[in-house]
């Protein structure tokens, strides 16, 4: 009797080991569709990137002109015009600045947290791509609908911070349609959402022109892109403190 007690668990464990194999490859193979037909192994080896484009911020009718400056390795600028007021934020790799009409002529130093989410938020390449490389464990959790369509959700978890990234991932053309996450605001933890749409190929890469972000399930911005410029020349200089 014991030994037929032993071969039933012994078949129970290979049984949960194949299902398990089973879905990380199932997992594995939908996120290099989502890698090949982005083309992240273009956008890694790009070094600067310009992004133009016009963002509604929560409660503002009118759309704000934007222009976004990447150098890489963590080099960013952000420029905001709307009709007298403007917007200059900066951050030169270790340090990072916000100026803007309606601080005069003083210049807030951002935290450390801020300039970790800002460069969050910018990372184009996403962790999705050689996300084991990048320190994460990914799993499948099965579909839910976004935007009208259906979507494979796959979850991501930071090996060191345990930080949780979820992505809703479209299932015919694999685009990215949804990206969720948590991070602390004003000392409290807010539910992130960035919708991505309107895709297009630029230079062979497939790139977002519309990104709406939500936090707590309410609409904070909507950012329509117009052009995205790659491997144009950006001095350092624009990166130092406005």
């Amino acid at each position: 009797m014991n030994q037929f007690k032993i071969i039933y668990t012994l078949l129970l464990l290979l049984f949960a080991y194949q299902q398990s194999f089973s879905q990380a490859s199932q997992t594995d193979e939908i996120i290099n569709h989502h890698c090949q037909i982005t083309n992240y192994q273009k956008l890694e080896q790009i070094k600067t990137i310009v992004i133009k484009g016009y963002q509604t911020i929560e409660n503002n009718d009118f759309p704000m002109d934007v222009n976004i400056y990447l150098k890489k390795p963590d080099k960013i600028r952000v420029e905001g015009n709307f009709m007298n007021m403007k917007l200059v934020q900066t951050i030169n790799g270790k340090e990072g600045w916000l100026k803007s009409s309606l601080t005069g002529k003083t210049t807030l130093n951002l935290t450390q947290e801020q300039i970790m989410q800002v460069k969050k938020q910018l990372d184009l390449s996403q962790p999705l791509y050689q996300y084991r490389k990048k320190g994460y464990d990914a799993t499948l959790m099965g579909k839910e609908t976004v935007n009208g369509r259906v979507c494979h959700k796959i979850k991501l978890v930071n090996n060191t911070n345990k930080e949780e990234i979820i992505y809703a991932l479209d299932e015919k053309t694999y685009e990215i349609s949804l990206v969720q996450f948590m991070k602390k605001i004003n000392g409290k933890i807010t539910n992130i959402e960035n919708k991505l749409q309107s895709y297009r190929q630029v230079s062979g890469m497939l790139m977002p022109y519309r990104i709406i972000t939500y936090m707590n399930g309410k609409e904070v911005s909507d950012l329509e892109i117009s052009e995205y410029l790659f491997d144009t020349k950006i001095e350092d200089s624009i990166f130092t403190k406005p």
